[in-house]
C-alpha cells in the first residue's frame, strides 16, 4: 500500500534527499517532509546503490520521485538529484533526518530576500543531553565556518540553493573522496 504524501504545492522548493542503505531512517525523513507547513514542489530520494530496502521505502510513498545513482558516494548522489530537480530553489537533506515542520517554510522566507543559498544548524535527535549536543552542533559549525556566524560551507543535511546558482557552479566542484561535498559547495 502507498503512503500518500501531501500533495497540496504551495511551494517552488524541491527537496532532495541522498540515501545509501537508509531502510530504518528514511521513511521517517519522507513523513517529515510531508508534514512542512510550506509543501515542497517535488521530493526526490537519489538511490545511492542501496542494498536494502530503501528504495522500495521511497517508492511506497507516491509523489516521490526515486532515482538510481550507481556511483557510490555523496557527491554523486547530490549531483544526480540536484540535476534533475525542477524547483527554483533546492532543498537538501539526508535520509536518517527530520526536518523541523518549518523547515521549508524557513528555507522559503530566506530565500525570498534574494540571497543564493543558505544553510542551517543541525540537531542529532537520538543523542541523549539533545540541549548540550544542539549547542556543540551551533558550536562546531561555527567553528568550521572561520570568524563570525556566517557559514562559509553549506551543511549537507540542511542547505538550500538556487537551481540558477547550482547550473552556474556544478561543474566547478571537486568530486574527490576525500573532499566533503558539503565543505566544497
Amino acid at each position: 500500500m502507498l503512503k500518500k504524501l501531501n500533495t497540496t504545492i504551495n511551494s517552488r522548493i524541491s527537496v532532495v534527499v541522498p540515501a545509501h542503505n537508509e531502510e530504518d531512517y528514511l521513511a521517517d525523513c519522507l513523513r517529515a517532509i510531508n508534514n512542512q507547513t510550506v509543501k515542497p514542489y517535488e521530493i526526490i530520494v537519489v538511490d545511492n546503490g542501496s542494498t536494502d530496502n530503501t528504495a522500495a521505502i521511497a517508492h511506497s510513498f507516491s509523489g516521490v520521485k526515486v532515482i538510481s545513482q550507481d556511483v557510490l558516494g555523496i557527491t554523486a548522489a547530490r549531483d544526480a538529484g540536484f540535476d534533475l530537480a525542477n524547483g527554483e530553489i533546492i532543498a537538501r537533506t539526508d535520509a536518517d533526518t527530520k526536518p523541523d515542520e518549518n523547515w521549508l517554510e524557513r528555507i522559503d522566507s530566506i530565500m525570498t530576500t534574494g540571497i543564493d543559498a543558505t544553510t542551517g544548524p543541525i540537531y542529532y535527535y537520538e543523542l541523549p543531553a539533545q540541549k548540550f549536543f544542539k549547542h556543540l552542533g551551533v558550536y562546531i559549525q561555527s567553528k568550521l565556518a572561520g570568524r563570525g556566524r556566517r557559514p562559509k560551507f553549506l551543511a549537507g543535511s540542511n542547505m538550500a540553493i538556487r537551481k540558477n546558482v547550482w547550473k552556474e557552479i556544478s561543474k566547478k566542484l571537486c568530486h574527490e573522496d576525500n573532499i566533503h561535498e558539503d565543505l566544497d559547495l
